[in-house]
């Protein structure tokens, strides 16, 4: 077995810089689906003869990619959305605060693909 850095992971497909992940299986990360509460962090370099990619985690800064679904304001939290992309989250409703990938650092229209910087701050919700 060899040994991999912190944030050096396997993907399950070659994924897209700026996606949020979870684990899929194992030590390898697939993006995160619409609601997910496992998110570990966002793909910031994708070696692309690989499978392998580097992942930003927790306390970290990297560009998160937005869903489009509304616009994004700097301090806004920031929840997963489909194929990795990010939406805001309402933080007084406990469903969307579970689904947590950060904190947003700039603004962006309510357009989808549009790069936005996060803090991430996701952790993998444990509970019923």
């Amino acid at each position: 077995m060899t040994s991999k850095s912190p944030f050096q992971m396997e993907a399950i497909a070659l994924l897209t810089i700026g996606s949020a992940v979870q684990v899929a299986a194992g030590p390898i990360v697939e993006v995160t689906g619409a609601a997910s509460v496992t998110c570990i962090g966002v793909v910031i370099n994708q070696d692309p003869g690989s499978l392998m990619c580097s992942i930003a985690g927790p306390g970290m800064i990297a560009e998160v990619i937005s869903d489009g679904a509304a616009n994004i304001a700097a301090g806004d939290k920031l929840r997963a959305a489909a194929a990795g992309q990010v939406l805001t989250a309402n933080p007084a409703d406990g469903a969307t605060a579970r689904q947590s990938v950060g904190i947003a650092l700039d603004a962006a229209a309510n357009v989808a693909g549009l790069k936005v910087r996060c803090l991430i701050t996701c952790a993998p919700y444990i509970g019923a």
